[in-house]
């Protein structure tokens, strides 16, 4: 039988191995002349290096759960600790891969994936080197003068997602990704996600709608309330790796996985249509 952790906490060894804390956190936001709370007395630990999914009813507040890691939203109550220390303002060394690719269109796929270097005000040199490298990870070394317009939807999401590691960033907040594109592409970029992302060891937390996405690619999914967001249950995602989504899913282990987590998500999906349909 598969056992969730029924606290808020991921667990770890030592404080120090938490990259990031949400500690009692809430956030509320204004809908007309009324707060309306979004997160409410959440907590939940990130380990360093781990990579951790997100899923819960649609509009119980995943996505601000990412804005308030990023620093864009700080929380209306509680605290974001980054690095043992509480954030204040933007955070710094954190990559974000939202739905849309962000690329600019005025732009070469070379120019978008080196604009964080650019913006760093690296030498041009060791600018070249690394995208060139990144381009090569990614498989877009050919369409390097291509512009966006010019590229299918699976190498834009390639590029943004070079255009967003090129940077080295810590933590990586993930909102929906691969959520444009189709089935079998997803699976492909997925594919690639994980083996960019087992290289560098990049902290993750991804938000997804998708559980079978969620547990091909996570060591731990936490599986949020209906609005407002508090933690239900963490499930340890015990599956060897490296993974292939296309294979991993037809595992026994994989099914009982599925199985426990999506009778925790049901409940909080009906509850979520019952109290806001």
């Amino acid at each position: 039988m598969i056992q969730s952790l029924r606290t808020a906490g991921l667990p770890s060894a030592h404080q120090q191995q938490f990259l990031l804390t949400f500690q009692s956190v809430s956030y509320r936001y204004q809908q007309a002349d009324q707060s309306v709370p979004a997160v409410e007395n959440l907590t939940l630990t990130i380990p360093i290096g781990s990579f951790v999914a997100v899923v819960g009813p649609s509009g119980c507040g995943k996505s601000t759960l990412l804005h308030m890691a990023s620093g864009i939203m700080p929380p209306s109550a509680g605290q974001v600790i980054l690095h043992g220390k509480p954030l204040q303002g933007l955070a710094s060394n954190v990559g974000y891969v939202l739905q849309q690719d962000g690329l600019l269109p005025w732009k070469t796929v070379a120019q978008n994936v080196g604009l964080a270097l650019t913006l760093k005000g690296l030498k041009p040199d060791q600018i070249q080197d690394e995208v060139a490298d990144w381009l090569k990870r990614t498989d877009l070394s050919r369409f390097a003068q291509s512009y966006p317009s010019q590229l299918s939807g699976g190498m834009r999401k390639r590029a943004a997602l070079a255009a967003s590691l090129i940077n080295h960033p810590e933590l990586l907040l993930m909102d929906e990704p691969l959520s444009a594109l189709d089935v079998q592409t997803r699976i492909l970029i997925g594919n690639e996600l994980l083996t960019l992302w087992q290289r560098d060891r990049n902290t993750v937390l991804l938000v997804t709608h998708d559980l079978e996405e969620a547990i091909g690619m996570a060591d731990y999914v936490v599986v949020l309330t209906a609005r407002p967001a508090r933690v239900r249950a963490v499930y340890p995602i015990d599956l060897p790796r490296p993974r292939d989504l296309s294979l991993i899913r037809l595992t026994p282990e994989f099914q009982d996985l599925y199985s426990a987590i999506w009778t925790d998500l049901r409940e909080e999906v009906l509850r979520a249509h019952v109290h806001h349909p």
